[in-house]
């Protein structure tokens, strides 16, 4: 349940393209969403405490990098 939650919260990150978010924001959709995608699938692999743990922080990570590619997407038009 974990990985499809996260496959789906990947692609939901990038319908903002549609709707005018440019090249950075992409490059930071692709790159957040392929690190959470790998600790989910790690997950899904082998469930444990550690890996779990790896996964939430990897989401957190996604965000972060999700956000300052919308903030420099602003920024360089």
């Amino acid at each position: 349940m974990i990985f499809v939650s996260t496959v789906v919260l990947v692609l939901a990150a990038f319908l903002p393209l549609g709707f005018g978010a440019g090249a950075w924001y992409a490059v930071g959709a692709g790159l957040g969403g392929a690190l959470f995608l790998r600790q989910a699938w790690r997950l899904r692999q082998l469930p444990d405490r550690k890996r779990a743990i790896r996964c939430f922080l990897a989401s957190l990570v996604q965000l972060c990098v999700l956000f300052a590619g919308a903030v420099l997407d602003v920024l360089m038009r």
